[in-house]
């Protein structure tokens, strides 16, 4: 009772408060903002590249067909709340088809900021068909090359320092050199290879390196039919509210207070430059009636410390994700051990949400083993994890529940919250979540107050008020 009268007590005397100025009204400035003020724990390794403002330039090229579009389509925008997409598909159930794009401000709790964020990336005229053939989709489409090259003018201290044998540190060139080139249909075919080097890395090719430090590539189909989507290659995978699985972007504590919940696409294209987050193998989406089922399976190597041992053999101790590889260290590190991973989800939609079951499983050929220090008394300490939740989502007249319960068969982790349209000028949302401290996950981004999914117990609160049409401000507390 005393932390509720706590929360109560900080939400009323609001102890953090984020003003927005009209310029935020412009969607990309408005989403870079909220890029910016996402927890620096959440982003890190996965921020090296635009790839969220990248989608919105594709969406600005390739809007979304109001007319035809699916709720799923709207998940790419993530400044969209789940309240407003059911608003929006519950009104053209109703009513059928817009007719002028304006007709959103007549759309229950689309006020004018979100038409304004949301006018470059819709419309409502009629979507032209597949051209039928992949070969037509291939003539049809629009190629992209990016070339990058940085290389700072001061020398770093990598290359004046030297190594025990006389060498120099860093064996690589000084510039970082990073390329891209993408092929895209509409929103129907699309694939590409990216190329990267970091400074100090050189351009080599052996066992471990075949030219270029990082190369991703990837092929992403879409249909309306059975099989809806299928990724080869390097993809993402996004499930529930981020317990066991999430590695799209997703916000935490910051200015945007009620953008909190997990929504994006179960599985996407990797197109970023950042060498660690991702999945390598095969993924498929289908759709049949009211379920979704969705599988994925890899297979990649992975940087990591190994270590070996005269009695335990070869282990690792920790996993490498700088993606830096530029002495004999690091390149020791690199692509040392092999990761296998599957997983999947089943979704049930009913008129109002959806409710789902995940599932993921990771095996190494190496086993971790962590030291005996305290703090690492409930880390994951085998060469498997395996973890299943359940998910839901429902909106009811103005309010969004959702939420996620997870477990890795030791631990037990909680999420569950409330977005609550109060008022055409007033949003508020709750949200608690109690994680154990032996719940352990692999590629888990929940809501959490530090980078670890586990060992966690909290209640957050968040308004965002429009003042009028120039300033909203945006209040939470946390506790």
């Amino acid at each position: 009772m005393r932390s509720v009268g706590l929360c109560v007590g900080f939400v009323c005397f609001t102890l953090f408060g984020a003003c927005q100025t009209p310029e935020l009204l412009n969607p990309l400035i408005a989403n870079e903002y909220a890029l910016e003020n996402t927890t620096a724990e959440k982003i890190e390794g996965n921020t090296t590249d635009n790839d969220f403002v990248t989608q919105l330039e594709e969406l600005k090229k390739n809007p979304i067909q109001i007319n035809l579009a699916t709720a799923a389509s709207y998940q790419q925008l993530t400044f969209l709340l789940p309240i407003q997409i059911q608003s929006l598909m519950q009104y053209l159930a109703q009513l059928g088809d817009l007719k002028s794009i304006y007709e959103l401000q007549s759309i229950p709790f689309w006020d004018l900021e979100t038409i304004q964020k949301v006018l470059p990336y819709v419309e409502v005229k009629q979507r032209a068909q597949n051209l039928g053939s992949i070969k037509n989709e291939i003539n049809a489409g629009a190629h992209q090359i990016i070339f990058r090259m940085m290389q700072t003018v001061e020398k770093s201290s990598g290359y004046k320092m030297l190594d025990s044998s006389g060498v120099q540190k860093y064996d690589g060139a000084a510039f970082a050199m990073s390329v891209r080139y993408r092929f895209q249909f509409k929103k129907d075919l699309q694939f590409g290879i990216t190329l990267d080097k970091d400074a100090g890395e050189s351009i080599a090719f052996n066992s471990k390196s075949k030219g270029f430090d990082f190369i991703s590539f990837h092929v992403f189909k879409t249909s309306k039919k059975f099989l809806q989507k299928i990724a080869l290659g390097d993809f993402v995978i996004n499930m529930g509210q981020g317990l066991i699985q999430w590695q799209s972007m997703a916000f935490g504590k910051g200015a945007a207070s009620i953008s909190i919940n997990r929504q994006a696409p179960f599985i996407k294209p990797y197109q970023s430059f950042a060498e660690t987050n991702f999945y390598r193998g095969i993924g498929l989406d289908t759709r049949y009636k009211k379920f979704d089922f969705g599988i994925f399976c890899s297979s990649k190597k992975i940087d990591a410390n190994t270590i070996v041992d005269s009695l335990d053999g070869k282990s690792f101790s920790a996993f490498q994700t700088s993606g830096l590889h530029r002495t004999v260290q690091e390149m020791g590190d690199k692509a040392s051990t092999h990761q296998w991973s599957i997983g999947g989800r089943i979704n049930y939609h009913f008129k109002n949400g959806k409710v789902g079951l995940n599932g993921i499983a990771h095996q190494f050929n190496l086993p971790l083993v962590k030291t005996n220090d305290l703090y690492n008394f409930y880390a994951l300490k085998s060469n498997s994890i395996r973890n299943v939740s359940i998910h839901y989502s429902v909106v009811r007249k103005n309010m969004h529940f959702f939420g996620e319960t997870a477990t890795n068969l030791k631990g037990l982790a909680l999420l569950n919250g409330v977005q609550i349209a109060v008022s055409s000028k007033l949003d508020w949302v709750m949200l608690h979540r109690k994680i154990s401290n032996a719940f352990q996950s692999l590629c888990s981004n929940a809501f959490t107050e530090s980078a670890e999914t586990n060992s966690e117990h909290g209640f957050y609160n968040g308004f965002s008020f429009r003042v009028n049409n120039r300033t909203v401000l945006d209040v939470y507390a946390d506790c």
